[in-house]
């Protein structure tokens, strides 16, 4: 695939090459770490896609993934937001926002739902700065979900678990 004197493939190519030969196994669950790191939006449009329509297809696909744009946030069915290890949203992608917003959270102008999620699990609403604010509104977005979705969360793993294994 090209070395220090051949080019070979991009990064992007190699990418998608990977992930290629990862799906001729045919497994039913795939779990891929940043697939789209490092590509361009059409090829990582274009990645995320696939994994959509394998998705479709009936495989699993688990993905974490850094600054989705728009575009790509709207194609995932369920999103988990994480801060330091806590969950703070696990649920459908076109839910978040309204979720947020019923607890008091929502963005201070339009913006990309990724970036909002990402600036909540750092601790940051309003463009607060102030450390001992940040770790207060993690605490306050961490007991929501306990409060909010925690049981549901665990009710729907454990009705789909029991499904999956009769």
């Amino acid at each position: 695939m090209g070395g220090p004197f051949l080019r070979g493939v991009s990064g992007g190519e190699r990418k998608r090459v990977s992930i290629g030969q990862e799906i001729l196994i045919n497994p039913s669950l795939l779990f891929l770490d940043e697939p789209t790191s490092g590509l361009d939006s059409t090829s990582a449009q274009q990645v995320v896609t696939l994994l959509w329509e394998l998705a479709r297809g009936g495989r699993t696909v688990l993905m974490s993934i850094h600054q989705p744009s728009s575009r790509l946030y709207y194609m995932f069915n369920k999103i988990l937001v994480l801060s330091e290890g806590n969950a703070l949203y696990f649920g459908k992608g076109e839910e978040t926002m309204d979720y947020f917003a019923g607890i008091g959270y929502s963005p201070s102008v339009t913006m990309n739902p990724a970036d909002f999620l990402l600036d909540l699990a750092n601790g940051v609403h309003m463009d607060e700065m102030d450390m001992d604010k940040r770790k207060e509104v993690k605490q306050q977005l961490i007991s929501a979900y306990k409060i909010n979705l925690d049981d549901k969360v665990k009710r729907d793993i454990s009705r789909k678990w029991k499904m999956v294994t009769s």
